[in-house]
């Protein structure tokens, strides 16, 4: 009985937009107004007046009670895609910060590793690949975010998870082998990333981790210098 009525409530939900139920209340009152309908939930004049008018009474009621939930529903499903904007907002300011930040690692280590000397020539080179595949993963999740569904019903987010696992697969695709062959270079350099490591390790499951490892990517190609290794940061963004 209860999956009934979600089903119903569902179906109103999906067709009779706030405002429409307010008009076919508007018109049932009208209707029933007609002197020829009164006369009919007439007690006096009609056998079955008084139930007729009780039913009429039932349904005012529940289509004035179905408008609220309506408009109820339609408030709270535009606070939800308020929220997912914010949030897909602030995902892409963030995205786009770090990306940025790669970047500026990336021009640094171009210019780097054509000024020094042979005897760095290797840890440099390690720098820029790590430091460009930074680049290039924070380019794939901008360009991806921007097209990334906004999930308030179901089957938005249905569309949200498939399109986030589209992402993912792109990485899996054209990334992940390279992530691991230079997390496995600087660990022979010495440059340890326990968290970088375990990651490149396991096959990311949402874009959050793919954005985690490029995140770690660019920090650990930042602590190479043409002077040494740098010491690991105590916080990775």
């Amino acid at each position: 009985m209860r999956h009934c009525f979600d089903v119903f409530l569902g179906f109103v939900y999906q067709h009779l937009p706030p405002g429409w139920l307010t008009v076919i209340l508007a018109v049932v009152a009208a209707v029933t107004a007609l002197p020829l309908v009164t006369k009919r939930f007439d007690p006096e004049k009609s056998k079955w007046g008084g139930w007729m008018h009780a039913l009429a009474i039932l349904v005012f009621c529940s289509l004035a009670a179905l408008e609220m939930a309506v408009i109820n529903h339609a408030d709270k499903v535009g606070e939800e895609r308020i929220t997912r904007l914010i949030a897909t907002t602030t995902e892409i300011q963030t995205t786009l910060k770090d990306s940025i930040h790669t970047q500026a690692v990336l021009a640094q280590a171009q210019i780097e590793r054509q000024q020094r000397h042979k005897g760095f020539d290797e840890l440099l080179e390690l720098k820029y690949r790590a430091a460009k595949l930074s680049s290039e993963i924070f380019s794939l999740l901008l360009s991806r975010s921007r097209g990334d569904p906004s999930s308030v019903t179901p089957l938005d987010m249905a569309r949200a998870s498939a399109y986030m696992q589209q992402t993912v697969l792109y990485y899996d695709q054209n990334y992940e082998a390279e992530a691991r062959r230079i997390t496995t270079d600087l660990v022979a350099h010495g440059i340890r990333d326990k968290f970088l490591e375990d990651m490149v390790q396991a096959s990311p499951v949402g874009t959050l981790m793919v954005r985690e490892i490029a995140s770690h990517l660019a920090a650990q190609a930042e602590r190479i210098t043409p002077s040494g290794i740098k010491p690991p940061p105590l916080f990775i963004p």
